[in-house]
């Protein structure tokens, strides 16, 4: 048992050390050492003195190995509670630094990739609100004239029976300012005191 304990105390994961708890059954050496005692009592008044005597030899090294077990057991459980708070600290800390990375990652691309992309969804609504313009214009002008009406961009996108409203790209989007393109939408109504930082 001893070699068995001194092995358990290099333990230092809370996996290894619930092993080295389970390794050691303080519960079972328990049991042993009062089995033994047992046996040593019933000796008493039935056995020799030399049945005794072993009998009584036996108790002593099974009590011995169960206080050591009982020990080493209570060692090892106030060591699982701290090796048990030092791995979810540790786990926190590399959730925390992984977080921080994905966030620097979409962070920076952000910086590199979202100018770009609003400067051309703002140059593909201004396009649209143009060719919106014409259609109405010319829907209005027909008047009679042999000609279907004609559909906004966003009606023939999207289509109006998908959405029972007039959708237009100005309606679906909401983008922040940057340095290349202006605010859009919900974005462009809301008060800002910085100045757009991305975009070349």
């Amino acid at each position: 048992m001893l070699l068995k304990i001194r092995a358990a105390m290099a333990a230092t994961t809370a996996a290894e050390i619930e092993a080295a708890i389970s390794d050691i059954d303080a519960a079972g050496a328990e049991g042993a050492a009062i089995a033994a005692k047992t046996a040593r009592d019933d000796l008493l008044l039935i056995g020799d003195d030399a049945a005794l005597t072993a009998a009584d030899r036996a108790a002593t090294a099974a009590r011995l190995t169960a206080d050591r077990a009982a020990a080493a057991d209570a060692e090892l459980r106030a060591r699982l509670i701290d090796a048990r708070r030092r791995e979810a600290a540790e786990a926190l800390a590399a959730r925390h630094a992984a977080a921080a990375a994905a966030r620097d990652r979409v962070v920076a691309r952000i910086g590199r990739d979202f100018a770009k992309a609003a400067k051309t969804i703002a140059e593909l609504i201004e396009e649209e609100r143009a060719a919106d313009t014409e259609v109405r214009a010319i829907n209005g002008a027909i008047d009679g004239a042999d000609l279907p009406m004609l559909q906004t961009a966003g009606d023939v996108v999207w289509g109006r029976h998908f959405f029972n409203e007039n959708v237009s790209l100005a309606s679906a989007v909401s983008l922040p300012p940057t340095k290349t393109s202006p605010a859009l939408g919900a974005a462009a109504r809301l008060p800002t005191e910085i100045a757009p930082v991305l975009g070349a």
